[in-house]
């Protein structure tokens, strides 16, 4: 059995370095760092570390996921509290800057001032909150109208959104619970349904 080597991506370091992406077309990591609002990237070939810190856009609330935004090259979703935003950011920017984000839509949440974004994929762009009250949050799914529909109702902490190579079943993870839960899943419609 070959053993596991684990190294630090960056001298940095990070209060809660959270959703991690890899980007295979670009060899790119991409994170963010909940508590300082800022987002990075890390370059497998050259070692290179990118940082943005990002300015709230009148949210009031801090960085919690970033995802590419397919089809648009240098653009991607960050979540800012309860609201979701766009950046554009390129490879070719300094390493170290300030970034404005424009904001895309935000949650009607009764709660926004106890509740996050917290997680999320762009498979369908699903997106998750998280919150310091049990079961306040809940998961999920924006259509490319920015119509925001919810699959999930009770959630704490939503993490670990992934799905089965086949695209039949979605694996989700509510922290506080101690448990995966897998949904049935329809790739073509979205629709989650018998929860495992």
């Amino acid at each position: 059995m070959s053993e596991i080597k684990i190294n630090a991506v960056s001298e940095s370091s990070y209060k809660l370095g959270e959703g991690p992406h890899w980007n295979e077309e670009d060899q790119t990591l991409i994170f963010v760092d909940i508590p300082n609002g800022s987002i990075h990237r890390y370059f497998l070939q050259t070692q290179r570390v990118q940082n943005a810190q990002i300015e709230d856009a009148g949210t009031g609330g801090t960085v919690s996921f970033i995802i590419p935004v397919e089809g648009a090259k240098d653009t991607f979703a960050i979540g800012l509290g309860t609201s979701l935003a766009l950046i554009k950011w390129s490879s070719t920017e300094p390493d170290n800057q300030i970034k404005k984000a424009t904001l895309l839509l935000s949650l009607d949440a009764k709660q926004a001032h106890k509740v996050r974004f917290n997680d999320a994929k762009n498979y369908g762009s699903w997106a998750s909150e998280a919150t310091h009250e049990k079961y306040l949050g809940s998961l999920y799914i924006i259509d490319s109208d920015s119509k925001i529909s919810t699959l999930v109702t009770k959630v704490s902490i939503s993490n670990g959104l992934a799905w089965s190579r086949d695209n039949k079943t979605l694996y989700y993870i509510d922290t506080p619970e101690l448990r995966v839960d897998a949904f049935d899943y329809s790739f073509e419609t979205g629709d989650i349904n018998f929860k495992h």
